[in-house]
This record gives C-alpha cells, sequence and structure tokens, in this order.
C-alpha cells in the first residue's frame, strides 16, 4: 500500500475512527504499510477532544457558579434584616415577612449552590475518566507502561501544568513535543506537545517507584490565565478538582491492592494537589493506614520551592488564583524530590543576585522535568524530619555539576575545557544566591520575609568598633 500526501487526511480520518475499535484493529492498519507516525497522530490527536470540550464546559459552570455566590452574598444583607419604615405594627409585620422571606432564600440559593458545585464537579469526573482511558490506550501503543503481573505496584501520577489550554494548530505540531521529554522519556522524535505530555505524565516516578505501573490523574491542570486561554481554570480550582480525583483513585487502589503499597509521584503543579490530598487525608476517618500509601512531590513549587521562599502562608496571588500552603501534617512517608537550581522547586532566595537568578531559570528548562525521571541513587539526602502525626518527610536534591545556564554552550559544541573553566569562576557568585550554600553571605527570603537584616543593636555595634 502507497501512502501518499493528497491522501493523508482520509486515511488519517480512516484511522482516527478505527482507533475507537481498539488495538487490535490498529496493530493491524501497521502491519499493513502504515507509517508508524501516522498511527500514532491516529492514536492521540482526538485524545483530548471530547474531554477539551466538557472540561471548558465544566470550568465555564465553575465560573458561572462563582459569579452566582457573589450575586447571593451581595444580595444576602439587602434581603435580611429589612430595616423597618416605622414603628407600627404594620411595618414592623411587613419587615418581618420580607425578612423570614430573605432567610429563606439564602437557604435556597446555598442549596442551589450545593448542587452546582457536585454538578461541575461529576462533570469534570466524567471527563476525567474518559481521557484517562483513551490515554492509557495511546500510551501503551507509544511504548509505555506495560508491566502485567501481581508483583508491579500501582503508581499514581499527578502531572504538572500542561500545554493543553495552548491553541489547538500548537499542540499537535510534530517535533515540539521532544521539549518535554528532557532526561530519557522514550519516544519519538517527532512527537506533539501533546503526545510528549502524555508519555511524561505516566513517566512520573517511573524511576523512583521501580517495578510499578502508571496511573495518571488527568485533572485540568492549569495555571490560569498565564495557561493562555481565558477558560482555563485558577490553580485552587485546578487543584481541587485534582484532590477529588487523587483521593477516588487512592480508594480504589488500596481497595484492589492486596495489601502492597500505593505509590503517589507528583509534578510541578501535581504536588500541590498532592499536598492537599495530604491535608485531606490528615483528618479523615477513612484514611488508609500510613503503611498502605508512599508519596513522591517532584520539583514542587510550594514545598521547598519558589512559592515557600517567597510568599507567606494563605496569600493569594492573582491571575494564577493559587492561596500558598505549607506541607500538611502527615502520618505518611514523603520523598520531596528537586533539581538543583531549577527556578520553580529550588529558587534564589537572595533575588538580587542576578547570575543566579537567571541560572535558575536555565534550570527550569534542564532540571525541572527531568526530576520526575531520576532515582534514588541519582538524589543526594539533604534532610529528614518526623512529622507529629508520624510520618517522615525527607527531602533529596539531585546535584548539578554544570551550572543550567552552561549547558547550551556544551550542546553546541563548545569545548568541555572551556565550559568547565567557566563553570568553575561562576559557580561560587551562583552559590552566593542561596542561603543554604552561603549561609553567611547576607539576608534571605523565606516564607515572604527577609531574614538576616542586622538589627539597630548590629549597626550601632559597628560604628562603636
Amino acid at each position: 500500500m502507497h501512502w501518499h500526501a493528497s491522501g493523508l487526511r482520509c486515511e488519517q480520518h480512516q484511522i482516527r475512527c478505527a482507533t475507537r475499535l481498539g488495538r487490535g484493529t490498529l496493530s493491524a492498519i501497521a502491519r499493513v504499510g502504515v507509517p508508524l507516525s501516522v498511527i500514532e497522530e491516529a492514536a492521540l490527536s482526538q485524545v483530548v477532544a471530547v474531554p477539551d470540550l466538557v472540561a471548558t464546559a465544566a470550568a465555564e459552570l465553575a465560573a458561572t457558579g462563582s459569579a452566582i455566590d457573589s450575586a447571593g452574598a451581595s444580595a444576602a444583607k439587602a434581603t435580611t434584616s429589612l430595616l423597618t419604615a416605622a414603628a407600627d405594627e404594620v411595618s414592623t409585620g411587613v419587615a418581618a415577612f420580607f425578612d423570614t422571606y430573605g432567610q429563606q432564600y439564602q437557604a435556597a440559593s446555598a442549596q442551589v449552590a450545593q448542587f452546582h458545585q457536585r454538578f461541575v464537579q461529576n462533570l469534570a469526573s466524567a471527563a476525567t475518566a474518559y481521557l484517562s482511558t483513551e490515554i492509557g490506550s495511546a500510551t501503551s501503543m507509544l511504548g509505555g507502561d506495560t508491566m502485567t503481573g501481581a508483583a508491579a505496584a500501582t503508581r499514581i501520577t499527578v502531572p504538572g501544568a500542561g500545554p493543553l489550554y495552548i491553541p489547538d494548530v500548537l499542540l499537535r505540531l510534530p517535533y515540539l513535543g521532544q521539549v518535554l521529554l528532557q532526561g530519557g522519556i522514550p519516544g519519538p522524535a517527532s512527537v506533539s506537545l501533546l503526545q510528549g505530555y502524555i508519555l511524561q505524565n505516566t513517566a512520573i516516578g517511573q524511576n523512583w517507584f521501580s517495578d510499578s505501573i502508571a496511573q495518571v490523574v488527568n485533572y485540568p491542570a492549569s495555571m490560569g490565565l498565564l495557561s493562555g486561554n481565558l477558560w482555563a481554570p485558577s490553580v485552587n480550582d485546578a487543584v481541587a478538582v485534582g484532590q477529588r480525583l487523587l483521593n477516588d483513585q487512592i480508594a480504589t487502589a488500596v481497595a484492589a491492592s492486596g495489601g502492597s503499597p500505593v505509590q503517589i509521584a507528583g509534578l510541578s503543579e501535581g504536588t500541590l494537589v498532592v499536598n492537599r490530598e495530604l491535608a485531606y487525608l490528615a483528618t479523615s476517618p477513612t484514611a488508609p493506614p500510613p503503611s498502605a500509601l508512599q508519596f513522591a512531590m517532584f520539583s514542587s513549587p510550594e514545598v521547598g520551592g519558589l512559592a515557600s521562599t517567597y510568599l507567606p502562608n494563605g496569600i493569594t496571588v492573582p491571575l494564577l488564583g493559587y492561596t500558598s500552603q505549607s506541607l500538611a501534617n502527615t502520618q505518611y512517608n514523603v520523598s520531596v524530590v528537586f533539581g538543583q537550581y531549577d527556578g520553580w522547586s529550588n529558587p534564589p532566595d537572595r533575588p538580587w543576585n542576578l547570575p543566579a537568578v537567571v541560572n535558575s531559570m536555565f534550570g527550569i528548562l534542564y532540571q525541572h522535568n527531568p526530576a520526575a525521571l531520576t532515582s534514588l541513587s541519582n538524589a543526594v539526602t539533604l534532610s529528614s524530619v518526623t512529622t507529629a502525626a508520624g510520618g517522615t518527610v525527607t527531602t533529596y536534591m539531585i546535584p548539578a555539576p554544570t551550572l543550567p545556564m552552561l549547558l547550551p554552550l556544551a550542546q553546541i559544541g563548545v569545548p568541555q575545557p572551556i565550559v568547565g573553566g567557566l563553570n568553575s569562576l561562576l559557580k561560587p557568585i551562583v552559590d552566593a544566591g542561596y542561603s543554604s550554600l552561603t549561609p553567611t553571605a547576607g539576608p534571605y527570603f523565606s516564607h515572604g520575609s527577609l531574614i538576616g537584616l542586622p538589627t539597630a543593636a548590629d549597626v550601632l555595634g559597628d560604628l562603636l568598633t
């Protein structure tokens, strides 16, 4: 069979239809000579079509619900505690009547709001269930997890913010997906952003938790307006949906585990979902026992990262719609893993050190996503703390011998002696931007506060000496 450009659209359409018939149909198509790239596109090109529409509808309904709640809250004062026009019995009776009516309206509004919230959550869950099935099938064809057998543990992966809200034409362009596949994720060179995102999500924690099969929590991972779409959910809304879905998947996996620990691995924004779930389980009467769950948080901006460095707990960031939160007091064992110099999970806490800031931006490119593919043997233990609830939180760093901002030079062929010389020159300067590396080098930020500023007594003492 010969494939011509003029017939590609029709042939792709036929394969997309065949995708719904299962892997056997696609395997048969491959055997008669359909190019692998066409099959890959067929398997993944429509993977978010239906869920995207449903997720968008859910996001719009959530926004509508927020507007209704705001309107109801604004009307609450005006529809209750109505002042009497005069002191006579008629005026008092009229005011009491409308006050009772207003209270009944507020009670009804609260019930409507609860119904609306449940409807939106169910709609998002339906989209996620559909997407999970489609992604599972597509990933198997592109070299995802294929391990079977009773020995394989369940690894629930929680992705970071993805490209799902950018224009579709960019989402499906070939070769751009390799940007997401740094660190050794298997995949063809021609993968699109969507395909790369799917492959990355199934690989989160695969080397940290060996002999495991991935189950992806397909929540609407976004960063609000920064995701490139006016309808993209805020971080708080996306994380809330993710936490609910993660909790459901944990319950299902534990019930089916046969006593083996269920592993949960989150990357970037996914660690926010994990952190909210840890907080929920800390007070839940139905939480699985500590031995039933193992958690790993890779490249977290919240636990030891950018948010915990520059934001006080509880503050909300506009545009993102993100409210900062510290690590939950958990009864479970948690591994916190980050790549050195990653601007999201290991930013400089002395932002006036511009070389350190620039280096951390390159660290995002080279260290952020690959951290989710590391193994324990490649990490250095920084600390291990037992929480009040009995869990152990262990922090690991993936060292970066070469500054990330110098890696492009090595990639374009600059001789290693030159790169090494620049690294030796610049590394002490960059390290001075981190209080963890140079604790005596001056003040630094922690949880939004500047620590280590000299006191008036210190200044006076310096003047007198």
